[in-house]
């Protein structure tokens, strides 16, 4: 699986294109979970703390490690008139969870 992540993230983690990150999270009856990604590339986005947190998965790489939690997920679209066949596509992946 890959991730892509911001810059000011792989600098401080020392890590480039190729290497493999362990993402781990806790569920919610206190059990670890973890995934293991390769960093498919690094991204700016122009506001250095955004670059420092960013961290982009697909959905089964995050479902592989945060599946007991309620995470939010963010989408951005490239026109906000494809909101409706985004949501309606993403809605049966996501188990039926309807929050918007």
């Amino acid at each position: 699986m890959e991730a892509i992540i911001g810059a000011g993230l792989a600098k401080s983690m020392s890590v480039g294109v190729g290497d493999g990150l362990t993402l781990l999270s806790v569920t919610s009856d206190g059990a670890l979970n973890g995934v293991d990604v390769q960093i498919a590339g690094i991204v700016t986005t122009g506001v250095a703390a955004m670059d420092a947190r960013y961290l982009r998965i697909t959905l089964n790489s995050r479902s592989g490690c945060c599946r007991a939690i309620a995470s939010p997920i963010s989408c951005r679209l490239d026109s906000t008139a494809n909101t409706d066949a985004v949501y309606n596509t993403l809605i049966p992946r996501l188990n039926g969870n309807r929050s918007r």
